[in-house]
């Protein structure tokens, strides 16, 4: 060693050089500079357990390890890997690369370029020594395994477990993925790792297995920035949790959960999916989408054009795990299902389903923003956004309606009503629809009775299609009572009249057949004992009761009002309302 002083602006430097070869004073003729040890050729396996010591060494054979068979490096080891080739652990093979912050170790390629080297790639492996612990891959991904996906570490099964622990390590550079699991990869850890700078993405995974994924780890700073979620081929039958990690999720084909599962999306994540993706949830699977209002989750396409993927389907699932708060779901609707488009679809076929949504927002859907089917519980629905959809904001069915709340927005769809499908089955228990920023559209008819009331809130508009109509049977009952300020409408679809049947009260006596504050206009559309009409009372050997006050009945096809003789109008009813245009004439007793 040598050391020189030099005097330069008045300031002493100290310059201390290393010589190989020269010995002290500067001797011999070996020349100056630092040595760096050449790397060594790989030592290949020995026997049943192979140590490879502290050093560098080119790889230049492939190195299988294979059933009962240990190969460890010890911290500070880099191998430098000719072109094609890798590294294969087999089924009861293991591989043991423990190293320390301090002493880590490295794969690398002997050229630095993206895919010079296979990589490391477990088949059929899940030996619990496996372990990566601050271990560096790098510019792999370049050699096609079995599994047909490059990457950095590959974990492929083939009908068994594959798996090794990866902690602290870096996989970078890769012509593929920088991480790939197939559908049977378990990872007893996987924590603290940087996956970045791979050309296809940080890895790609089936769907079952991305739970393994966590968010200590970084994922970000690949040529495509997602981690890449295959479904179809899985199903999720046990409870997963997705993290909310520093990249998106890319979903390919459907993701599926039944069979008791149950699927949960941390706060703070974004799932993006493929043309034609979708989520589908079954019978006792669940779905828990858990966004906060700092954290909100992301739905959405990887176009953003309506329609570009299908959207969320929940099918006979009553589970209480059912639950999507702080989300938007945005350009669904691309699958034509039950013969209806939507973002989210509440399907029941003779079983309930359930989804409780607060503080969501539902837009950009080809179709409906929520369709609900007859046996939907939206039980907790609150706070929701559902606006900017190709047709109405929600599909439902009259027995379920009364769960929408009036904290919702359903405005700026391309058609601004509810849609409720009447014609099927009517309301069987008591219910109150709520006054909401749009009118409902009630299509086919729309039937109380079972000793249900149905109650119309204040300020309330009903409009009805051309075979849409109200009838109250037996022990059914209508109430409908507004005020001065806020009147209750019910009205046609076009401003014609006998553009809808109107409103038929049969065998109803019963004291909540009350109307106030009301207008019932343009019906008359159909027939009952030859009279067309807006109101009809009609008994059959039992008494019908209506009382009806400060109301406003006109633009009927024919009357009015129709009632039987042994009807029971409870008030003066011609001269307590308001009587318009009414061609046959206002009331008429039959």
């Amino acid at each position: 060693m040598t050391v020189r002083n030099y005097l330069v602006t008045g300031i002493l430097l100290f310059i201390v050089a290393v010589y190989t070869g020269g010995g002290c004073g500067g001797g011999g003729g070996g020349g100056g500079g630092f040595y760096i040890p050449p790397a060594k050729p790989f030592p290949g396996m020995n026997g049943a357990s192979t140590t490879v010591p502290a050093g560098k060494y080119n790889v230049t054979e492939m190195i299988y390890i294979d059933a009962g068979e240990t190969l460890t490096l010890d911290p500070g080891v880099t191998l430098i890997f000719a072109q094609d080739i890798g590294i294969e652990v087999l089924s009861g093979g293991t591989l043991i690369a423990n190293a320390t912050d301090a002493k880590p170790i490295k794969m690398t390629g002997k050229t630095r370029s993206r895919g010079f080297w296979r990589g490391i790639y477990y088949d059929n492996c899940d030996s619990a020594g496996n372990v990566l612990n601050y271990t560096t891959v790098e510019y792999a991904g370049g050699g096609t395994y079995t599994s047909g996906t490059d990457a950095c570490v590959m974990l492929d099964s083939s009908g068994f477990a594959t798996g090794t622990i990866i902690t602290n390590c870096t996989l970078q550079q890769s012509a593929g993925y920088g991480l790939y699991m197939d559908d049977m990869t378990a990872m007893p850890e996987f924590e603290s790792n940087t996956i970045t700078k791979n050309a296809l993405g940080a890895a790609w995974g089936d769907q079952i297995v991305i739970s393994q994924l966590t968010n200590s780890s970084t994922y970000s700073g690949n040529t495509v920035d997602y981690v890449f979620v295959q479904g179809d081929y899985s199903t999720f039958d046990t409870s997963h949790i997705w993290q909310a990690i520093d990249i998106p999720y890319l979903i390919e084909g459907q993701i599926y959960v039944a069979g008791g599962g149950t699927l949960t999306i941390r706060p703070g994540s974004t799932l993006v999916f493929r043309q034609h993706a979708s989520m589908y949830v079954e019978d006792t699977g669940g779905l828990t989408i858990a966004g906060i209002e700092s954290q909100p989750v992301l739905l959405t396409g990887f176009d953003k054009s309506q329609g570009y993927w299908d959207g969320i389907y929940i099918v006979n699932s009553d589970s209480v795990s059912n639950i999507m708060t702080w989300t938007t779901v945005e350009y669904a609707g691309g699958y034509t299902y039950n013969s209806y488009a939507s973002n989210i679809w509440l399907d029941s076929s003779g079983s309930p389903v359930r989804l409780l949504m607060a503080n969501c927002t539902i837009r950009e859907g080809a179709g409906y923003g929520l369709w609900c089917d007859d046996m939907a519980n939206l039980t907790g629905f609150s706070n929701n956004s559902i606006t900017a959809n190709g047709e109405y904001p929600i599909y439902i069915f009259p027995q379920t309606a009364h769960q929408l709340d009036t904290a919702s927005d359903y405005s700026g769809n391309t058609t601004d009503y509810i849609f409720v499908q009447g014609g099927y089955t009517g309301v069987t228990s008591s219910a109150t629809w709520q006054n909401l920023n749009v009118d409902y559209y009630v299509d086919d008819t729309l039937y109380s009775s079972g000793g249900a009331t149905l109650t119309i809130s204040p300020g309330t508009t009903l409009v009805f299609s051309s075979i849409g109509g109200i009838e109250v049977y037996d022990d059914g009952a209508l109430k409908a009572v507004g005020t001065t300020a806020d009147g209750i409408t019910f009205t046609g679809e076009t401003q014609t009249a006998g553009s809808w049947h109107g409103i038929y009260f049969v065998n109803s006596d019963q004291v909540d057949n009350v109307f106030d504050y009301v207008t019932v206009e343009y019906g008359g559309g159909t027939t009952h004992n030859g009279y067309a009409a807006n109101i009809w009372l009609d008994s059959s050997g039992f008494t019908v009761r209506l009382t009806m006050t400060n109301s406003l009945i006109q633009h009927s096809a024919g009357w009015g009002m129709y009632k039987d003789a042994s009807d029971g109008v409870t008030n003066d009813v011609l001269n307590e309302n308001t009587w318009n245009n009414n061609p046959s004439g206002n009331l008429i007793t039959n």
